[in-house]
């Protein structure tokens, strides 16, 4: 049987193993990481699986933070629990990623820390929970309410999207079906009218211009597409432009309402598990401010946390700020009066949440039912208008 020479933090030593795999398994029951591990004939064997840790999805991050919480909660060592996590991991990438935080561990750096290097992954609302974990002991409480944390974010965003999937493809096959027409249909009719030779009504003649000049000019209007797209994409790279981008975002009817509340229920509940978990006001909300909902409430909230730094109740303060809603607001004053912020934010996520379920309807029911007309309004006015020649001809017909 092969013999591997392992290195560790707390030491090295040899371990027999059918072949790699198998040897870092063993090594974990025994609560050993090694941060390197070599046959005894001189060839290197790679730890690391294959894949690139910064491509591993929000939802491999979720299943990475549920299997953690599990392996904690049956009081594995957090050395055995990341190496378990490493082997169950849903993809290469996400397999990369855990040995990527299992090597920092082992060289002694805490789990926070190894977190901090993957913030592509991990942003500071979870790096500051994992902190808090790790500074009360409760660690695997902690991954708990992470993960029921990301399973709620998840949830709400998937709602959210399968509720705008249904619009967003009815426009898109309208803009499909109106460019075919405009490029292939209406043109052949064009040249069977200019054959006849006929006067022709003033809807079929303002069309016919219409489809000759998306034929063309379509490159212009592609061209124009793309370049906006770069604009908005540059002008999102920058806090100005992405400032401005946010607050047209945020005046679209239904929509901008729609995604304001998801972001109130977002900071509402992770504040909450930060306070449940044993971190204090300031840190927690230092911890949130990239969940308050775009760049303008980001830095609202951090001339809240001053004045809170300051002495300033934290409803006051995010009140002076003007940037939140006035309902969370006063809930999280009713939780300073009460001794409880925690659970009036709770209330407040779960007040957001019911708020969005109820807008989600409406989309449902009201512009599902418009983007139909409108699609049947469009085409059907198209093909009126390429039909009305031959109508008219055929009523010439008759007299």
């Amino acid at each position: 049987m092969p013999e591997f020479r392992y290195l560790a933090a707390d030491g090295d030593g040899t371990i027999e193993a059918p072949d790699q795999g198998a040897a870092v398994r063993q090594l974990a029951w025994q609560g050993i990481l090694p941060r390197r591990l070599e046959r005894i004939d001189g060839r290197t064997v790679e730890n690391a699986p294959q894949g690139d840790p910064a491509r591993a999805r929000p939802r491999e991050v979720s299943e990475l933070t549920r299997q953690l919480a599990g392996f904690l909660a049956a009081g594995f060592p957090l050395a055995r629990a990341l190496a378990f996590a490493g082997e169950h991991a849903p993809s290469p990438a996400a397999r990369a990623l855990v040995a990527a935080i299992a090597t920092d561990v082992a060289a002694g750096q805490t789990l926070a820390a190894a977190l901090a290097h993957h913030p592509e992954q991990f942003d500071d609302t979870y790096l500051t929970m994992v902190r808090a974990g790790e500074d009360s002991g409760q660690l695997a409480a902690m991954f708990t309410r992470i993960a029921a944390m990301r399973d709620a974010a998840e949830h709400l965003r998937g709602e959210v999207i399968g509720a705008l999937a249904y619009p967003a493809i009815m426009i898109a096959a309208m803009a499909g079906a109106v460019t075919l027409m405009m490029t292939l249909v209406i043109p052949r009719f064009a040249a069977m009218f200019a054959d006849l030779g006929t006067a022709l009504p003033l809807p079929t003649r303002l069309l016919m211009a219409t489809s000759q000049l998306a034929v063309s000019w379509w490159w212009l209007a592609a061209l124009g597409l793309v370049a906006g797209a770069l604009g908005l994409r540059q002008a999102w790279r920058t806090v100005d432009g992405r400032r401005r981008i946010e607050a047209l975002r945020d005046r679209l009817p239904l929509v901008g309402r729609l995604l304001r509340e998801v972001a109130d229920a977002r900071f509402a509940r992770t504040l909450a598990l930060l306070l449940q978990g044993g971190v204090a006001l300031v840190p927690a909300l230092t911890g949130v401010r990239g969940l308050a909902g775009g760049v303008a409430q980001g830095e609202a909230l951090a001339r809240g946390i001053d004045e809170v730094k300051a002495g300033r109740p934290l409803g006051d303060a995010l009140a002076a700020t003007r940037a939140f809603d006035p309902t969370l607001v006063e809930l999280i004053r009713l939780g300073e009066e009460s001794g409880d912020i925690a659970g009036m934010l709770l209330r407040a996520a779960e007040r957001a949440e019911h708020s969005v379920n109820l807008t989600l309807r409406t989309l449902t029911k009201v512009v599902e039912p418009l983007l139909i007309l409108a699609m049947g309004l469009v085409v059907g006015g198209l093909v009126a208008a390429m039909l009305l020649p031959i109508v008219e001809m055929n009523a010439g017909g008759v007299r």
